[in-house]
């Protein structure tokens, strides 16, 4: 890989560092371009990250400048963020969706750290108390993420968990000043629904945080530490088969939560193949199902048919069309997707030929919020499919072999389950309130399943190289901003950076994953700068 290309991918991905909404990369770009105005100038350089905070992005440097590699420096940034962006993330209790290139291998892999049910959980149970809740242990799911790191680590790693783990060690360690997001995200929480170790963390004396006020979580730097004395199958055992299981076990039992013992030592994250589809000559890569990536591929498929460039950037025509095919993906996702361990996933859903129906079928020019959206029927075209081989934050890191990580990290809601494990500093996820109670539907609950998730970063190549690496938070949003984004830089020539700053527009038809079916779709497309309109 020419040194060229590395200059080249990471000039993008240096130009987004403190860009916290979404994240693109790519190489193609010329060093001065016109067109839209940006607040920030690109930069050049030999290694990448982009990251949500400052203090994340360099963890990931440092580790890089040691002589790490992407793999070692994205476990790094991910404890980090678990510490300075906590309404987000947990290293420990949340979940992380993995996509990597190998520049050794040359090809693309998928660790899915995203956890499951646990084996008590069942639909009857939740439906005789009412539901499931939103917050408490009831509301967290076996955390996946841990698992998928150390996954990633068994495979690609080259540094100890002592120096991975050594600056977000510090940084907890040492507290770091409370930021206005995270105020914000407190200002805008009910407190009261803090667990005690929540509250001595964010509320401690019973006065909530000012920006600028030093966080400490003694406990979770002790964790971290402990941590960091193991190898990384030791590590991994440690977490669910070991000391640290028990201690989620005995805090569930005690909040009258349903862990058990089996539901961790039984967990393993999974190395899968990506999906992937071709765009005009680009091949585009997402993390297969549980995942919602393939919402983003059938998008492609269907925009692909039409002279994009012709309607101009950000027109009437341009949303409708958007917004008429990430409807008719979502859709989709809603009614046929789930965990490939219980549900057969249509991966007609993907291809060509069904793109081509929809288009000719489904798509109505002007008509972008109908009264009801129809599902198609995926599972006819699964005989054109070829399979190839080889509240969330989004990361990425390009180190100077060419080695890329691109990964989706999340507790689900702000601050997740709002809930955490007395004496670890860990904040459990609320990912439980994905699964739906309605038998008939492919999310429904199930024990040991892995609910559908939003967490879906890419990687585009282009003649077999990486040009493009992108991801954003945002639930349902993230893959309509990353068709977006994609579109800018590929259809309309911008940089990541240019890319990026463009005004975007979500489309609020249909609901999300944790309101599918349950209430009937707004029917609005919000607007960056407006209102939300009908």
């Amino acid at each position: 890989m020419s040194r060229k290309f590395l200059s080249r991918l990471a000039l993008a991905f240096l130009c987004l560092t403190v860009i916290a909404s979404s994240a693109f990369a790519a190489y193609t770009v010329h060093p001065w371009v016109r067109g839209p105005f940006t607040t920030r100038a690109l930069m050049t350089g030999r290694a990448a990250v982009v990251g949500d905070y400052p203090q994340s992005a360099l963890t990931a440097f440092k580790i890089l400048e040691k002589g790490g590699t992407a793999f070692d420096a994205a476990v790094g940034m991910a404890a980090t963020m678990g510490i300075v962006n906590k309404p987000m993330n947990d290293f420990f209790g949340g979940d992380a969706m993995i996509l990597i290139y190998s520049a050794k291998d040359k090809k693309l892999f998928t660790y899915n750290g995203t956890g499951w049910a646990p084996k008590a959980a069942t639909i009857d149970h939740y439906m005789d108390i009412g539901g499931i809740p939103e917050l408490g242990v009831l509301s967290a799911h076996i955390p996946g993420g841990f698992s998928g790191w150390m996954t990633l680590l068994k495979d690609y790693g080259t540094m100890p968990l002592s120096e991975i783990l050594a600056p977000a060690i510090h940084i907890a360690e040492n507290g770091y000043p409370l930021d206005g997001s995270t105020y914000g995200w407190l200002s805008q929480k009910d407190l009261t629904k803090f667990n005690q170790e929540a509250r001595d963390v964010y509320v401690p004396n019973g006065k909530m945080l000012e920006i600028g006020e030093i966080v400490y979580n003694k406990n979770y730097a002790k964790m971290l530490t402990t941590v960091s004395k193991m190898g990384y199958q030791e590590a991994e055992d440690y977490f669910y088969r070991g000391d640290l299981a028990k201690t989620f076990v005995e805090f569930s039992k005690s909040e009258g939560g349903l862990f058990t013992l089996e539901d961790f030592a039984e967990f393993k994250a999974e190395k899968v193949t990506p999906l992937s589809t071709n765009y005009k000559g680009i091949d585009v890569f997402v993390c297969p199902p549980n995942c919602q990536g393939m919402v983003l591929l059938e998008a492609l498929n269907i925009v692909e048919g039409y002279d994009v460039k012709s309607l101009g950037h950000n027109t009437a025509e341009y949303i409708d069309l958007l917004t008429q095919a990430l409807n008719l993906g979502l859709e989709d996702r809603n009614n046929f997707m789930g965990d490939p361990r219980f549900v057969d996933n249509p991966m007609g859903m993907i291809t060509k030929e069904y793109a081509k129906v929809r288009r000719e079928k489904d798509m109505q020019p002007g008509k972008a919020m109908p009264d009801k959206l129809v599902a198609g029927k995926p599972v006819e075209f699964n005989q054109f499919y070829r399979e190839k081989g080889g509240d969330t934050t989004f990361m990425g890191i390009v180190d100077t072999m060419g080695n890329i990580v691109a990964c989706t990290t999340s507790i689900c809601d702000a601050w997740g389950s709002a809930t955490m494990v007395t004496g670890t500093g860990i904040l459990l996820n609320n990912r439980m309130t994905y699964y739906l109670l309605e038998e008939e539907l492919p999310n429904h609950l199930e024990p040991r399943k892995r609910t559908v998730q939003t967490i879906t970063p890419s990687i585009a190549l282009k003649d077999g190289k990486p040009c493009l690496v992108f991801g954003t938070p945002g639930g349902d949003l993230q893959e309509q901003t990353k068709l977006q984004g994609f579109l800018n830089v590929v259809e309309f020539g911008m940089t990541p950076q240019q890319a990026v700053e463009a005004p975007r527009f979500q489309s609020l038809h249909p609901r999300g994953l944790l309101a599918a079916f349950k209430a009937a779709p707004p029917r609005k497309i919000g607007v960056e700068g407006h209102d939300a309109a009908e």
